[in-house]
């Protein structure tokens, strides 16, 4: 699962990634980097990539 973004706008009550609010959006390359970062860690590439924000909303 690859963020998208910093922090939550929802601030669910059973959640603590909404306590500090939305951050922001990431950046294209911070999104690429999170993809190549799993890549280098597992030495292989990654089969799936899922995108979502944090705290993403049942």
């Amino acid at each position: 699962c690859v963020s998208s973004q910093v922090g939550c706008p929802m601030a669910c009550r059973f959640c603590a990634t909404g306590k500090e609010g939305l951050q922001r959006s990431l950046e294209p390359h911070e999104i690429v980097d999170q993809v190549l970062t799993v890549r280098e860690v597992m030495q292989r590439r990654p089969s799936h990539v899922v995108f979502m924000g944090m705290g993403e909303p049942l």
